[in-house]
C-alpha cells in the first residue's frame, strides 16, 4: 500500500501596517476561508467579523471583505488589490513512519489526523469522528456500501467543504463515512490525492500542487 498527502493553490494579500494581514485560502457560495494574521478562519457572507474582517460577499471565485470600514476584494491566486500575482507552488514532503504515512490537518476547517492512503478512494472516516467534525452524513449523505478488511459496511458518501495539510486546502473534497462505532484513522483517499502531483524521493512522499 502506498501513501500519500495533499495540496491546493491559495491567494496572497497585501495590507497596510494598521490592518490585519488576509488571505483568501478557499472560496465558496457564501463563504470563504480566509487566513488572517497566519490563522485559518471560515467567515460567512453577514455573519459576524474575525479580528476586524467583515465578509461581505463570498463566491467560488473571489470574496469581497470590510476592513476598518473599507472594502477589499479577495481572488484565489491575486493580491488583495488589483495586483496580479503568480500563485506560489506548494511542497509537502512526509516521512515514513514505519511503512505508513501520517499528517496532521483540518476537515471543514476542524483539526484532524490523516493516515494517507492511495488505495482509498475517498477520504473515509468512521462515525464517532464525523461526529466529532459535526458532519450531517444521515442529514445530508448518500447512503452506500463500501468494502474494508471486515468485508462490506454499510455507509453514508458527503461532500467535505475543505481538506487542509500545512496550511494547504483543497474545497469541495468527496468523502464517506462508515457505519461502524470503532474509531479509526481518518484515511486521506484519492479524492483528495488525484488532484495532486506526487512521487518518492529520500524515503519521504512528495506532494507538488501549483
Amino acid at each position: 500500500m502506498i501513501l500519500l498527502l495533499m495540496s491546493v493553490a491559495t491567494s496572497s494579500g497585501v495590507y497596510a501596517q494598521d490592518e490585519p494581514r488576509v488571505q483568501a485560502v478557499a472560496l465558496f457560495s457564501g463563504k470563504a476561508m480566509l487566513r488572517i494574521n497566519d490563522r485559518q478562519h471560515m467567515l460567512e457572507a453577514g455573519g459576524p467579523a474575525i479580528e476586524d474582517v467583515h465578509l461581505l460577499h463570498a463566491s467560488s471565485d473571489r470574496a469581497i471583505i470590510e476592513i476598518n470600514g473599507v472594502k477589499k476584494t479577495l481572488i484565489l491566486g491575486s493580491d488583495i488589490s488589483t495586483q496580479l500575482t503568480k500563485p506560489e507552488k506548494k511542497v509537502v514532503r512526509i516521512p515514513n513512519r514505519g511503512g505508513m504515512y501520517f499528517a496532521a490537518g483540518q476537515i471543514n476547517g476542524r483539526s484532524v489526523d490523516f493516515l494517507v492512503d492511495t488505495g482509498a478512494t475517498l477520504v473515509a472516516m468512521s462515525r464517532p469522528t464525523a461526529d466529532r467534525l459535526q458532519i450531517q452524513y444521515v442529514e445530508r449523505g448518500v447512503p452506500t456500501t463500501v468494502q474494508t478488511a471486515s468485508g462490506l459496511e454499510n455507509a453514508w458518501r458527503v461532500m467535505l467543504e475543505s481538506v487542509t495539510v500545512g496550511g494547504i486546502t483543497i474545497p469541495s473534497v468527496r468523502g464517506v463515512v462508515i457505519n461502524t462505532n470503532h474509531d479509526q484513522d481518518i484515511l486521506l483517499g484519492m479524492s483528495f490525492l488525484n488532484r495532486l502531483k506526487f512521487f518518492q524521493e529520500q524515503g519521504m512522499v512528495v506532494l507538488e500542487c501549483c
